[in-house]
C-alpha cells in the first residue's frame, strides 16, 4: 500500500510540473487527480478522449465549471499520459 501511494503521488506531482509549465494551475490536492481550471472545459476533455485516449472528468456537473479533473499516470504509459497529452497547444486558451 505504501509503495502504491508513493507511486500516486509520483504521478500527480509530474502532473503538476507539467500543468505549471503550461502555465496552468492546478488546485493543491493529496488525491492522485489535480483539478485545473481552464475555458472550454468540456470541449477539452472531448479533444483528449478522441485524439490521446485520455479520460479526463468536466466537472460542471459537481458545480464546478471550466473545471477538469486530471489524474496522472505511470510514466511508463507516455501513449495515455495527461502529462503528455496536455501539451496540446488548444489547451488553456
Amino acid at each position: 500500500i505504501v509503495r502504491s501511494r508513493d507511486l500516486l503521488q509520483q504521478d500527480r506531482d509530474r502532473l503538476a510540473f507539467v500543468l505549471d509549465k503550461l502555465k496552468l494551475t492546478a488546485t493543491p490536492s493529496v488525491t492522485p487527480f489535480l483539478l485545473v481550471r481552464m475555458t472550454r472545459a468540456a470541449e477539452v476533455a472531448r479533444d483528449l478522449l478522441t485524439q490521446h485516449g485520455i479520460c479526463v472528468r468536466e466537472c460542471s456537473a459537481f458545480g464546478i465549471p471550466d473545471h477538469l479533473r486530471i489524474a496522472g499516470l505511470r510514466a511508463d504509459d507516455e501513449r495515455r499520459d495527461p502529462a503528455c497529452a496536455v501539451a496540446n497547444p488548444r489547451i488553456g486558451d
